[in-house]
């Protein structure tokens, strides 16, 4: 350490390190904070699409079901009302609340396949700044094939981490 006017000078090598180090720990928490909002308003789609589906398996197995009337964002909202189905959502203690919109969810969709043999289930992402980047604009899509018994995940959002379990576009 070199000495000017009677003071120690510090090396610059450790100040522009400990700048760095705090600028990397400082980014590391701000990108983890926001990949965890990400989160939690993808969770919040899902849950939506999830009460979606509880429904959609409820009101296939009525008597003279098919994919276009079960497929129907307001026939599930008439079944959700439905006495039968209210003590059956008491005795498993669901919450099931079909809503259409959201504070990050724009729209939901609900449709038959093309195929009539299940549904289709789509959430758009508000296009808002309170809404993550990552999902600004952008939808996630859960097909359920009755027919099968299988469910396809289809999203156009790009962040692997958010959507491990979908395939992406």
């Amino acid at each position: 350490m070199k000495r000017l006017f009677n003071r120690p000078i510090p090396d610059l090598k450790i100040i522009i390190l400990a700048i760095l180090l705090i600028g990397g720990i400082g980014y590391y928490l701000y990108s983890t904070v926001r990949h965890f909002q990400a989160v939690n308003q993808l969770d919040e789609a899902k849950t939506i699409m999830r009460d979606i589906q509880n429904l959609l398996g409820w009101s296939i197995l009525q008597p003279q079901a098919d994919a276009i009337q079960v497929c129907n964002l307001q026939n599930i909202q008439q079944i959700s009302k439905q006495e039968e189905f209210q003590k059956f959502k008491q005795l498993l203690g669901w919450n099931v609340n079909i809503q259409q919109h959201s504070k990050y969810v724009e729209s939901i969709n609900v449709y038959a396949a093309p195929d009539l043999h299940g549904c289709i289930i789509r959430a758009h992402f508000r296009e808002d700044a309170f809404v993550s980047d990552e999902l600004a604009g952008k939808y996630i899509t859960y097909q359920y094939d009755f027919k099968k018994s299988t469910t396809t995940c289809v999203t156009n959002i790009k962040k692997y981490a958010l959507v491990k379990s979908c395939t992406r576009l």
